[in-house]
């Protein structure tokens, strides 16, 4: 059966078949063929397959879907199926839509289509693979067709979202196949008059659709390049040129081809990556000024072209600095716009191909597949702040956590990224994250791999700076505490992933980013270490340590010679100290590593600023803290050897130097595992570079043949004698190991460097059997003496064999002097050498003996022979004690015999042969002597077995010892008879056998020196005859004969003078002691052993107090590097909290600005308004400023805020990174450090806010005062910039910033300290306007400096820039104020031209410090008095020109007297010190007023106290009572309250911000009795002026111009009063009929009216002039509190705290009288009222005639610069791709300011100069075309038009919503002078203030097509006029002036003048421009200019 959606789905494609199948039936084979379980992906595999399987027509340009009958789409989309089958019909569907983009474009650009689908996902849930697959569907169709709707439909109107939706649009902005491109096919674009010189760069990124054959780019007429199987190529008519083998292409991969043609060559570049460059065979390329896209032969699709003037090198390559996508630049020369072709081209919109194009050829065809501008509709639809606020809301982890990888993907697009930066989206997201984790939800693995992947992307060749971290995803990677400690695989992903990043970096940056990678180092330590206790990042640290160690390795190897050593050094002491071992040992394997690194490139790894002998004391320092932890021991053993390798000259000197005593020392209070201490020291030695090294015995590694090697093995040996003292068994083990070690070693390699001169190994071992044989007399470790002799014994013979005599000498003198210390006692030396004799030799000779002496002519038998004599020679000690070692003897005397052989039976020369004998006989001799002289003694303790080898050696050897081959190379006739003798005494005693050889021996001397017997006779006895007959017979005799003979008591006789000899031998030639007794072998050792005991103490002494030392040496370094880590821990994270603080702020203003959008879509949000502190040219704050707030607005971030002080907020722009920058921390003298007790340095403060090209010229200490709130601060003065940071203090001697909570009282400004800490400290952070500017503002702008007074000092000043924004900082005293104020002053740059303010700021400052002086609050210097003395001031004080343009009626009585109280200190800056106005109507109850009245007025001439009779009777009876006192401490007043006081202004003022939080401080945070809050007009003027005996309160400026202030436009809850009556809107006299407006403008009417103007001079007296103060002010009742006047207390003088505070108190609170300007009584006015003259400007508007302005004038509003689709034109530049959609409007709001909004909404303001244009910000909020822009720069206000009627003024400072208005606009307009706006709508005009409140509504027939208000010169404002407006109406040809005025109490727009003329037709547009040219005699030039376009678009001038 087959479906119906199945026939719908063959209705609607146009599929041919492979062969002749039906296609019903093919499409429902492939529908229902499918049986597994299916996902999205699988599906569309599938469907992929079977449609290119079994279809002909599946093409890239085909178009396969059929529209003729919509409703059959229509039934296909919208079946209610779920079946798997009608989903693989829609995967059909969506596979042709992705294979053609005629068919993806076709589908989307349907109009019924969308709503389908749409349709489909708004109803019922469906299966969550059907709604995939329409989700699918919408998202081609949003591709193509986005719109504003769309963007609401996917992020606004649902949540959770449609994720997979929301995924596939980020693939859109980030997938270069998705973007516009061009698709040609045999077919090309020509490009001519291009002017392309030698050297040029071609750039293109483009899509191969084959790669055999593909000509793609022509080059003049004969130049190609071409792609020929697979490689691209450049060739000409003949050949070709240059082939690129180095790169093969495939089918379908998006390539970024770059080819550079310079001198002859071209270089290829694939994706920024160097491929090759290969000469030309043609130098030039003929006729460069055409370049054709495509060719005749071509098929692939184009993305970008781009042409430059200029060959790009390599490096400009690596670092993607080559062209910019935004902006023109010279050296572009061609850069396709290819939205602009396809849109200025015919086009084919069925089959989507560009017909002037592909009709060029039969075959040819070009294709285009544009995109909706869906990046430009994110953007102006907020959808990233929109993303940023639904994380916030979001409370599940896992949606969390979706949405943060979905924000990252968005981040791709360089846009996205770029708008993501200018809101600190990076900031904002890991404050939020921050945030979410604080609660639980946490970031996983797959965010930590979207965050590398999206860095590595958008910075892989980013060079790393100081702000690296701030503007880039790093500042997320980078916040430890927001992955979970459970998972640590998102640690080692994040770790691989940072690794992967910085790796590319440093392949790049090694030596131009040392300072961005010590921050990055910095960073990722203080995160390890501050984010986790010591067990969770133990934890980590073991999961993780190879990914760890290899990220820090990486940025170590880019910044080890500079501050990366010191990083890693420094920061692992700190570790250990702190317990963090574990990081500490990390951080030196990572030093360690990268040390062998840069040995094995054979590079200088030393850091520059380090000197050697530093490091290993840093070193030593690390190896003392962590002597207890082996494994860290180990790394620094092994940097130490890697310094030492590095610098041999210092190690030589190290090793003869106390350095060398302090390792041993500090290696040696090891006590915890001795033994691997001594194993990991040699193993260390063993491992070098990259060579690895076998096990050579045991746990051992084969050691070098080096002298690091050498090194350690003298530190282990050294350090064993100091550990066998300590323990010996617990090195037992150790010991035969490494005894056992040594002798293979030796046996291997003799010639090891550690068995070779100049022998400190053998010299060790040596020591070592010392200490040996010490333990050995209480027989402890046997064995391990044992094996230490052996060695030796080996070592010492086997150089015996190999050592010429001179050498072995050395040797042997080398061991006897055992020690380092060459000035060693010659009595130690002789020590030492006994102790060689006597326990080593022996060992020696016994292996000598065993050895075979083979007889060879060979030099080196002659040498060994010379060397066994030495050994002999020195050891002769060893048979002169008198317990000599027979065995030693025996021993000795067996080697010399084998010796005599050797040298007998070799072929030595003759002489030298007898030389050697003789020497040999001689030493033999000797030995005899000894033995038979020890053997003979009664006590003789000589064994049977040591005779029996004794003689039996005799017999062997008989030839040489008896035969006499050569002179006197035998032994004597005395050493034989001492034989004889010998044998004569020991065979009567022995065994038969010893007997037998005993008489053998006899027998054989006798025989073989029978000619020798004489003489032998005469030495054994005086009967030589006897004797001589007696060894005569004994030849012949038989053993018993012999034996009998020798028994024979006669025979005593015969040998009696040799026994004589002999014992006399052994008794005088014996080694004594004291002179006289003979030594032992033990007495000697015990010697020995007293003197190697007494070296060891000696040598303990000498280091242990050299460490001592060391120790207090370094007590200072040791504490400096951990103050100074500490203090950057500190400084770290308290920048962390600053960028918490900053994140806070960055979200609010993202919060708020999703509130403003949801304010703009109709969604619920609230407004609170904001009066800003801008002020217009009349000094006039006339301005609301909202601030959003979102109805769900997330509790977790109020919570937060107990944790912020958001007044210490960093400015946007601000980063950790700045704070952490190294210096040579390790050099720094500690003493200039302090103590461990500091205040927080908050210089990072400071530097935050510094941008790259800034620099600080001052600092001062100083207080900001906003409203009622002074907060102490420092005001930094910068190259570019000033900037406020409260908090803080700075201190100039230390030269840094302090906090001010941690200040000395000393230090501090008592008389701000003695404010209400809610008054010093209470912020406004919520003003939108003082949010924008309390942290920097630009000194460029700055127009004016002017002193001022705060609290009665002289001590304030107040900073204008532009004359619109003022603000005010008070300083501790007056000579600091002049000092800012004279540095200041010097980059103010008032333009005199601005306002008349400029005229009256001027006399402000001319008159400061007499008027100051004058009042007592200033002290006057002589200079001043000088000053003074030559100074013209009039005898009123006031200036002339002002007094004369008010006095004349130029200048308004409200001007007046806002000139007057700024003259007298008066300022919007402080509430206590506010501008003062009088109320001048009394009558508040009438229903209508006349102005003309004098009734209707007060008295002007009164204070209010004195108003009414009754009252003013009562205030003098107070007077007179507090005089009668007579108390000098209170002098008499008439009024306890003020006129004007912080109180009364914000009790005005309490319906706005920031007046309301300001009242309700002062109210203790609460509104207070809602009957006593200004709730009436009338009632505040009867308690004001009769009833209150504590209400004397006259009026403030805004009550003649703000009607805002009298409405709750808050809708704040007041409460009720007594009578039940809701306190809302202020409750407004009859007359105004309930118009705030009305109210206000009558006001203002009554100011200026006739009454007020003849008697304003009175109230001027009272307020400012000779009636303020003495017996004036008595007589006029007009005395107040005198700590309310200027002069009479010195608050700086008082001393005692509570006595200073609470006058403070008073002062601030109380009202402060303003400054006394006029001494004498103010003149009246002349004008006796205000002047309506005609309009001159509107009565010529009659006769002004059009005429065609052919010159376009540069300040009309079609002029210059011009746009061009989406780029702006300038005749030096302008910016290419501007907008990312068509530019619809450009305004001119100036010469330097325009505007530009483009077709999806998105409005630009942009800043023109000389050098083009820069872009400053845009305002996101529209929904469709932009209209028209208007803008007031004057209110610094623009409203804005779309093409669906909507207006939205903003806000031009910060680009954010101030108001939409709910009518249907047609046109709109905005008064440049009031920000009054104009709309044009279906019923007529409607004129709204500038805060949005109606005025009226004008209604007209006719169709109005223009609109626009006349722009006035700078006089006009300060003149009073009784229109608020003049507005021009365009009717078709006609225009119309109307007066916008008050007319009988109501608002009406009023015709006066029309001009019309036949030539213009309907004109759409009207701008007036008043052009202030000049001035002469005070007065301004100006010239009005008119100019209108009409439909056609020409300009006209009416002059």
């Amino acid at each position: 059966m087959i479906q119906e959606y199945v026939t719908l789905l063959a209705q609607v494609l146009n599929l041919v078949p492979e062969d002749d199948s039906d296609l019903i039936s093919i499409l429902c084979d492939i529908c229902n063929s499918y049986e597994n379980t299916a996902s999205k992906d699988e599906l569309y595999t599938y469907t992929t397959f079977e449609i290119s399987q079994r279809f002909n027509n599946i093409e890239p340009t085909e178009l396969n879907f059929v529209y003729d009958d919509t409703s059959k789409w229509e039934k296909l989309l919208s079946h209610q199926s779920s079946e798997l089958s009608y989903i693989i019909a829609l995967h059909i569907v969506l596979c042709l839509i992705e294979n053609s983009i005629v068919n993806k474009q076709s589908f989307a650009k349907h109009p019924a289509m969308k709503s389908f689908v749409k349709a489909r996902l708004r109803g019922n849930e469906m299966d969550p693979l059907l709604n995939a697959t329409f989700g699918e569907l919408y998202c081609h169709v949003f591709a193509i067709q986005a719109n504003a709707e769309d963007i609401r439909f996917v992020y606004e109107n649902t949540y959770p979202y449609d994720w997979n939706i929301v995924e596939n649009i980020a693939s859109q902005i980030t997938d270069q196949s998705m973007q516009t491109h061009l698709l040609f096919e045999n077919c090309y674009l020509t490009f001519a008059n291009l002017k392309i010189p030698n050297s040029f760069t071609l750039q293109v990124t483009l899509e191969l659709l084959n790669t055999t054959s593909n000509r793609v780019i022509t080059l003049g007429k004969n130049t190609y390049l071409e792609i020929r199987d697979t490689h691209i190529c450049i060739s000409n008519d003949e050949f070709i040129t240059a082939l690129f083998d180095g790169f093969e292409f495939e089918i379908g991969v998006i390539y970024s081809m770059i080819l550079c043609f310079d001198a002859g060559s071209v270089t290829l570049f694939v994706d920024h990556v160097f491929i090759q460059t290969i000469p030309l065979v043609s130098d030039s390329i003929e006729d460069l000024s055409t370049v054709e896209l495509g060719s005749m032969l071509s098929f692939f699709a184009v993305f970008k072209f781009t042409i430059l003037d200029y060959c790009i090198t390599p490096n400009q390559m690596a670092s993607k600095s080559t062209i910019c996508a935004f902006g023109y630049h010279k050296g572009v020369i061609l850069d396709i716009d290819i939205d602009e072709i396809i849109m200025e081209s015919d086009k084919n919109m069925k089959v989507f191909t560009l017909t002037d194009i592909s009709d060029s050829f039969p075959t040819g065809k070009c294709s285009y597949y544009q995109t909706s501008d869906i990046v430009g509709l994110l953007l102006n639809m907020n959808v990233m702040e929109t993303f940023l606020h639904r994380l916030i809301v979001e409370k599940d982890s896992s949606s969390i956590r979706i949405m943060t990888s979905h924000i990252i993907k968005y981040l791709k697009n360089s846009a996205m990224d770029n708008h993501f930066q200018s809101i600190q989206g990076n900031l904002v997201l890991n404050y939020i994250l921050t945030l979410k984790a604080e609660i639980g939800n946490i970031i996983d693995i797959k965010v930590v791999e979207d965050l590398t992947e999206l860095f590595t992307l958008m910075n892989t060749n980013t060079i790393i700076e100081e702000n690296f971290i701030a503007e880039s995803p790093l500042k997320i990677l980078l916040n430890f505490r927001l992955i979970p400690l459970v998972d640590v695989a998102v640690f080692e992903q994040l770790f691989i992933g940072l690794s992967s990043i910085f790796n590319k970096h440093s392949s790049r940056n090694v030596n131009s980013i040392s300072e961005g990678i010590t921050i990055l180092q910095r960073t990722i330590l203080f995160q390890l270490h501050s984010s986790f206790d010591t067990n969770d990042l133990n934890v980590i640290i073991s999961d993780c340590a190879k990914s760890l160690k290899n990220l820090l390795d990486i940025l170590l190897y880019c910044n080890i010679r500079n501050d990366g050593t010191i990083v890693h050094l420094q920061f692992s002491y700190f570790c250990l100290k702190k317990g963090h071992i574990t990081l500490a040992k990390v951080l030196l394997e990572s030093l360690d590593s990268v040390f062998t690194q840069y040995q094995i490139d054979d590079r200088d790894f030393l850091c520059k600023s380090i000197p050697i002998n530093l490091y290993v004391k840093v070193i030593f320092i690390l190896m003392q803290s962590s002597i207890q932890h082996l494994e860290i021991l180990k790394v620094a053993y092994s940097i130490l050897l890697k310094l030492f390798d590095k610098q041999p000259g210092f190690f030589a000197q190290f090793t003869n130097s106390n350095g060398y005593k302090i390792l041993l020392s500090i290696l040696s209070t090891h006590s915890i595992s001795e033994a691997e201490l001594l194993t990991t020291i040699l193993n260390v030695s063993a491992s070098k570079g990259t060579v690895k090294r076998d096990l050579f015995y045991k746990n051992i590694l084969s050691p070098p043949d080096d002298g690091i090697s050498l090194f350690s093995h003298s530190v282990v040996i050294n350090l064993l004698d100091s550990f066998i003292k300590r323990n010996p068994f617990a090195i037992q083990e150790f010991l035969l190991t490494f005894i056992e070690y040594l002798k293979k070693m030796h046996q291997r390699n003799p010639n090891h460097i550690l068995f070779t001169s100049p022998y400190p190994i053998i010299q060790s071992i040596f020591g070592l059997q010392m200490n040996l044989e010490m333990l050995a007399v209480e027989k402890l470790l046997p064995t391990v003496n044992v094996c230490n002799k052996s060695l030796l014994a080996d070592i010492i013979v086997q150089k015996m064999k190999t050592y010429d005599p001179e050498s072995f000498k050395t040797l042997l003198s080398y061991i006897v002097s055992y020690s380092e210390n060459s000035k060693r006692p010659k009595s130690s030396q002789i020590c030492q050498k006994m102790g060689l004799v006597f326990l080593i030799v022996p060992r020696i000779l016994k292996r000598l003996s065993a050895l075979s002496f083979t007889v060879e002519k060979d030099h080196s038998k002659l040498v060994f022979v010379e060397n066994i004599l030495h050994l002999v020679s020195i050891s002769s000690a060893s048979w002169k004690v008198h317990d000599a070692s027979w065995e030693a003897l025996i021993n000795t005397n067996l080697v010399i015999l084998k010796a005599r052989e050797l040298i007998s039976k070799s072929d030595f020369e003759s002489s030298f042969q007898t030389d050697i004998l003789r020497n040999l006989n001689s030493v033999q001799e000797e030995i005899y002597n000894w033995i038979v002289a020890n053997g003979i003694r009664k006590d003789s303790n000589i064994e049977h077995d040591m005779i029996e080898q004794l003689l039996h050696a005799m017999l062997y050897y008989q030839e040489v010892l008896f035969i006499e081959r050569h002179k006197e190379t035998t032994l004597s006739n005395e050493v034989l008879a001492n034989i004889l003798t010998f044998i004569r005494r020991v065979i009567l005693m022995s065994e038969p056998h010893v007997q037998f050889l005993g008489l053998n021996v006899f027998r054989t001397i006798c025989t073989l020196r029978d000619a020798s017997l004489p003489s032998i006779s005469k030495t054994c006895t005086n009967e030589s005859s006897k004797c001589f007959e007696f060894l005569a017979k004994s030849v012949k005799s038989d053993d018993d004969t012999l034996l009998q003979a020798l028994r024979d008591a006669t025979s005593n006789v015969l040998f009696s003078k040799s026994v004589k000899r002999l014992q006399t031998l052994y008794k005088m030639d014996g080694i004594r002691m004291d002179g006289h007794r003979r030594v032992s072998r033990s007495q000697l050792t015990h010697i020995l052993f007293k003197e190697r005991t007494d070296e060891y103490d000696r040598s303990i002494i000498d280091s242990n107090s050299i460490y001592a030392l060391f120790k207090k040496d370094n007590v200072n370094l040791t504490k400096k590097m951990v103050l100074i880590e500490e203090r950057r821990l500190n400084d770290y994270l308290a920048d962390d909290r600053y960028q918490k603080e900053a994140g806070y702020a960055c979200a609010l203003r993202v919060i708020r600005k999703v509130a403003s959008t949801a304010y703009l879509r109709d969604f619920k949000s609230t407004r609170e308004w904001y009066l800003a502190a801008r002020e217009n040219v009349k000094r006039q704050r006339i301005q609301l400023l909202p601030v959003f707030e979102p109805i769900d607005f997330l509790p977790s971030l109020k919570l937060k805020l107990q944790d912020i002080h958001k007044h210490r907020a960093a400015l946007p722009h601000s980063d950790t990174a700045s704070t952490i920058i190294s210096t040579q921390d390790l050099n720094v003298d500690v003493e200039s450090e302090g103590s461990d007790q500091f205040a927080l340095d908050k210089n990072r403060a400071v530097l935050q806010l510094l941008r790259k090209d800034e620099r600080i010229l001052n600092i001062w200490n100083a207080s900001h005062i906003i409203g009622l709130l002074a907060k102490p601060g420092v005001l930094v003065l910068t190259t570019s910039s000033l900037y406020f940071i409260s908090g803080c203090y700075y201190d100039s001697n230390e030269k840094k910033v302090l906090d001010l909570d941690a200040l000395p009282e000393i230090l501090r400004d008592l008389t701000i300290d003695s404010l209400s800490a809610d008054l010093i400290t209470k912020s406004i952070e919520a003003d939108a306007e003082i949010e924008s500017l309390r942290y920097g503002w630009k000194v460029k702008t700055l127009n004016r400096t002017i002193k001022r007074p705060f609290l009665l000092r002289d001590t304030a000043m107040e900073l204008f820039f532009g004359l619109k924004n003022t603000i005010m900082f008070s300083f501790k005293d007056q000579s600091i104020r002049d000092d800012v104020f004279s540095t200041l002053k010097k980059y103010a740059k008032d333009d005199k031209h601005d306002s008349i303010w400029s005229s009256i700021l001027e006399e402000v400052n001319f008159k400061s410090n007499v008027l100051s002086s004058k009042n007592g609050i200033s002290r006057t210097s002589i200079s001043d008095k000088v000053s003074a003395a030559f100074t013209s001031i009039t005898k009123y004080h006031a200036s002339e020109k002002i007094l004369d343009l008010w006095q004349a009626g130029s200048l308004s009585n409200f001007d007046y007297l806002m000139a007057l109280n700024t003259l007298a200190g008066r300022t919007f800056n402080d509430l206590t010190q506010y501008p003062v106005f009088p109320w001048v109507i009394a009558d508040y109850v009438s229903d209508s007023i006349d102005l003309e009245n004098p009734k209707t007025y007060r008295d002007l001439s009164k204070p209010m106290g004195a108003q009414s009779e009754k009252r003013m009777m009562n205030f003098i009876e107070r007077f007179q009572a507090l005089k009668d006192l007579d108390d000098t401490s209170t002098p008499p007043f008439h009024y306890g309250t003020h006129y004007s006081s912080a109180m009364i202004v914000s009790s005005y003022l309490v319906r706005l911000q920031p007046f309301a939080d300001t009242y309700k401080t002062l109210q203790g945070d609460q509104w207070g009795p809602p009957d006593r809050l200004f709730n009436s007009v009338s009632r505040a003027w009867t308690s004001a002026s009769s009833e209150a005996s504590t209400d004397v309160r006259e009026l403030i400026p805004e009550f003649y111009y703000l009607p805002d202030f009298l409405t709750n436009k808050n809708s704040y809850n007041f409460g009720t009063t007594q009578n039940g009556k809701e306190v809302t809107d202020v409750a407004l006299p009859p007359w105004a009929k309930n118009d705030p407006k009305i109210f206000i403008e009558i006001n203002r009417q009554a100011l200026e009216s006739r009454y007020v103007s003849e008697h304003l001079n009175e109230w001027i007296d009272l307020v400012f002039g000779f009636k303020q103060r003495g017996k004036e002010a008595i007589k006029a009742v007009n005395v107040f509190n005198s700590l309310s006047y200027s002069g009479n207390v010195d608050i700086n003088g008082i001393d005692n705290d509570i006595e200073r505070k609470a006058i403070t108190g008073i002062i601030h609170n109380f009202g402060q009288t303003p400054l006394q300007i006029f001494q004498h009584p103010h003149p009246p006015r002349k004008c006796k009222a205000y002047l309506e003259v005609e309009d001159e400007d509107v009565r010529k508007f009659g006769d002004l005639k059009p005429s065609i302005n052919r010159t376009a004038d540069k300040q009309s509003c079609i002029c210059l610069p011009s746009i061009s689709h989406r780029d702006i034109k300038l005749k030096n530049g302008g910016v290419k791709h501007a907008h990312s959609s068509k530019i619809t409007v450009l305004s001119n709001f100036d010469q330097s300011l325009i505007a530009t909004g483009d077709s999806i909404g998105l409005i630009k303001l942009w800043r023109t100069s000389k050098d083009g244009l820069t872009f400053l910000r845009c305002f996101c909020g529209h929904e469709s075309s932009i209209k028209s822009i208007r803008a007031s720069l004057q209110c610094d206000t623009i409203i804005s038009l779309d093409t669906h009627g909507t207006t939205i003024v903003w806000d031009l400072k910060n680009g954010t919503v101030i108001n939409k208005f709910s009518i249907m606009a047609k046109l709109v307009a905005i008064s440049p002078t009031t920000g009054s706006v104009s709309i044009a709508g279906e019923k007529g005009i409607s004129i709204f203030d500038l805060n949005g409140s109606i005025y009226c509504l004008h209604e007209t027939a006719e169709e109005i097509s223009a609109i626009a208000f006349m722009d006035r010169d700078v006089f006009w404002p300060y003149k009073y006029h009784e229109k608020l407006d003049t507005v021009l109406v365009a009717t078709g040809n006609k225009i119309t002036v109307y007066d916008f005025k008050l007319v009988q109490q109501k608002w009406k727009l009023l015709p006066q003048q029309s001009i019309s003329n036949h030539q213009v037709k309907s004109i759409v547009d009207i701008k007036v421009e008043i052009n202030n040219n000049g001035s002469e005699a005070g007065k301004l030039k100006k010239g009005t200019s008119l100019i209108t376009v009409d439909k056609d678009g020409r300009n006209w001038s009416w002059e």
